[in-house]
């Protein structure tokens, strides 16, 4: 089990401990306890990593790394990724654990690759940053409810 992060306070001598909230909530093993927060909590890394990615691919550029929009867009799932490990990595010990992981993978997989193909195909303009990325957030998108509902109907 994995407690929630608690910040310690000390008053006139009395400890008071304090818990943390987190998002997305978990439950007292630390799996994401609702699907609606799983999901936005993954837009939210997509987000973030977009933006890094975007600034450091700017930023690139100005240095004369490439052109903006050289840089891969996949790599906007690393942070959701990690989101979709630790919850993972949560449900140590339930049967079918790995095999659920694997199916919603292979599904993610296939599905962002065919969005990333397919804006390709369809854009061809468009730089790798743009293409990729989209492919990235389907892939997540995929990925999410195969995994939440899945290992939940594999317990």
């Amino acid at each position: 089990m994995m407690p929630a992060p608690r910040d310690h306070v000390r008053s006139a001598g009395v400890e008071v401990v304090m818990a943390r909230a987190t998002f997305p909530r978990r439950d007292p093993d630390g799996r994401v306890a609702r699907f609606g927060e799983f999901v936005v909590a993954a837009v939210v890394w997509l987000v973030v990593a977009f933006v890094a990615l975007t600034v450091i691919d700017v930023l690139s550029s100005l240095v004369g790394i490439g052109a903006v929009g050289s840089s891969r867009g996949w790599l906007v799932a690393v942070l959701a990724v990690w989101l979709f490990v630790e919850d993972f990595r949560a449900w140590r010990g339930t049967r079918s654990r790995a095999k659920i992981g694997l199916l919603a993978a292979l599904v993610a997989l296939l599905v962002g690759l065919a969005a990333g193909y397919g804006m390709a195909w369809l854009a061809p303009g468009l730089p790798s940053l743009v293409t990729g990325s989209v492919a990235a957030t389907v892939a997540v998108l995929a990925y999410a409810p195969v995994w939440f509902y899945g290992i939940r109907w594999a317990e």
